[in-house]
């Protein structure tokens, strides 16, 4: 959008002047003398100025902190000492409290500028006329000074736009501890699984700045003058005739024309991520059982540490267009002075006659400034948690040898009147029982019962992923134009004919 802070246009500027004469005469009278003319047609246009100016921050600060329960006993144990069996311990699972912690920050902002400044001074057909005329024996006719001047002020536009975009996050994390996740049988049966698994870390970050300015400044000076005309006839009919100094002159003239368009942008991403994975101390699966059929296999003892996920990712997205122009621009159509003294006189005396035309246009300046800077700072620290131990034991002996008969039977219906007071593995029992009712079974078993299975024991993993971007487009146009156009000019002297003095007349004797 194009302002004209002052348009001044002059459509017909009409000066005659007609010099009256002074003093005695006339056309019989002895003397005359003409004043002086002056005459001016003046069109000026103001200054011009259009500024934007914008600052934009935005930042955000993020920060966690987790830490995972810890899980002190996950003991699931069975005490029985039975002569054919306890139950089973199925599950002694203890699990370390898991953290997870996502972060998300984004900045986003757009600046569009547009700052147009005009000037401009239209001056079309200024015409100035001037015609002395002086008809005496003694004749002085006064100076003429004509002038037509249009002039258009300084323009200027400017944009400036500065923006700051932040995001920092920090994250902490620690997994619970799993401290103990036997499963144990102290009879017979089986201590099926005993795993103990350390809390698990699990981060995420995402950071994202993304900025779009356009900026357009433009700025025009512009002087236009359409056939201005200066006519000056001083007519001067006398004995003595004198004619004064003629001065003309055409002047048009354009300011300076400045654009100008600044932009900084400063974005920034930092990210820090801490993780501990929980530690798994024990995982042990055991049967310690020493009953009479035998202890059951220990199937499961893992233990795993805390695995440690992280993840982050941050991007910078920048997009500049700039487009600045500057005009001064002078343009004078067909600009015509004309003099044309007339004297006729016994002894005539003209003056100096000065015409000129002049167009000029001003300085013409566009200029883009454009600062980007864009960084990412990334850290990461991942410790996987440790897997103290996984062992998966089975301690039990079975059948003793041949021991005397107690005084209670031991076989009733396939169980023992009297049970040990205390479980298989942790004490003898009170009465020892005989020889089991299974006649299958051979008469000597061995000590310790079946294989264990599994008792992995497996450090936590890490793993750590970073990601960053910029990405950063910039668009500038500058152009500056000064521009001076006269056509058509045209100063033209008149001087007609003047006679000769004739001789003096006879005089009677």
């Amino acid at each position: 959008m194009k302002r004209y802070v002052i348009a001044a246009i002059t459509c017909i500027a009409l000066t005659v002047g007609v010099t009256p004469a002074t003093a005695s005469g006339g056309l019989g009278g002895v003397v005359q003398t003409l004043t002086g003319t002056s005459q001016q047609n003046t069109n000026t246009a103001g200054d011009a100025s259009a500024s934007n100016a914008n600052g934009t921050s935005q930042s955000n600060d993020q920060s966690q902190t987790g830490s995972g329960g810890d899980a002190t006993t996950g003991d699931a144990s069975t005490g029985g000492a039975g002569c054919c069996g306890s139950g089973d311990a199925t599950s002694g699972d203890a699990d370390g409290g898991d953290v997870t912690q996502s972060q998300e920050a984004s900045n986003t902002s757009s600046t569009t500028q547009d700052a147009s400044a005009e000037s401009k001074a239209v001056q079309v057909l200024p015409v100035n006329v001037a015609v002395p005329i002086c008809v005496a024996k003694v004749c002085d006719t006064g100076s003429v000074e004509q002038s037509n001047t249009n002039t258009s002020g300084d323009a200027s536009a400017k944009n400036v736009n500065v923006t700051d975009q932040s995001n920092e996050q920090s994250q902490t994390g620690t997994g619970g501890d799993a401290r103990s996740g036997d499963a144990t049988a102290a009879g017979s049966g089986d201590a099926t699984t005993g795993d103990a698994a350390g809390g698990d870390v699990t981060q995420s970050q995402t950071a994202s700045n993304e900025n779009i300015t356009s900026q357009k400044a433009e700025a025009v000076s512009e002087a236009v003058q359409i056939a201005p005309v200066n006519v000056a006839v001083p007519v001067c009919v006398a004995v003595h005739c004198k004619t004064g100094d003629v001065e003309q002159s055409n002047g048009n003239r354009s300011g300076d024309a400045s654009a100008f368009n600044g932009n900084g942008t400063w974005q920034s991403n930092e990210q820090a991520q801490s993780g501990l994975g929980g530690n798994a101390s024990t995982g042990d699966a055991t049967t310690g059982g020493h009953g009479c059929c035998g202890s059951g296999d220990a199937t499961s003892g893992n233990a795993y540490g805390g695995d440690v996920d992280q993840s982050q990712s941050a991007s910078n997205s920048n997009t500049t267009s700039q487009d600045a122009s500057a005009t001064s621009k002078a343009v004078q159509i067909a600009p015509v002075n004309v003099a044309a003294p007339v004297c006729v006189a016994w002894h005539c005396k003209t003056g100096d006659v000065e015409q000129s035309n002049t167009n000029s246009s001003g300085d013409a300046w566009a200029g883009n400034l454009n600062h980007t800077g864009q960084s990412n700072e990334q850290w990461q620290k991942g410790v996987g948690g440790d897997a103290a131990t996984g062992d998966a034991t089975s301690a039990g002996g079975c059948c003793k040898p041949h021991q005397p008969k107690p005084r209670h039977q031991p076989c009733d219906k396939g169980k023992p009147k009297h049970e040990p007071r205390h479980g298989c593995g942790k004490g003898k029992p009170k009465h020892r029982p005989e020889q089991p009712c299974d006649k299958d079974k051979p008469e000597h078993e061995p000590e310790h019962g079946a294989d264990a299975e599994s008792g992995k024991a497996k450090g936590g993993d890490v793993d750590q992923s970073q990601s960053a971007s910029n990405d950063n487009r910039t668009g500038q146009t500058a152009h500056a134009a000064s521009t001076a156009k006269q056509e058509g000019a045209l100063n033209l002297l008149l001087e007609p004919w003047k006679p000769k003095p004739a001789p003096p007349a006879c005089r009677p004797c």
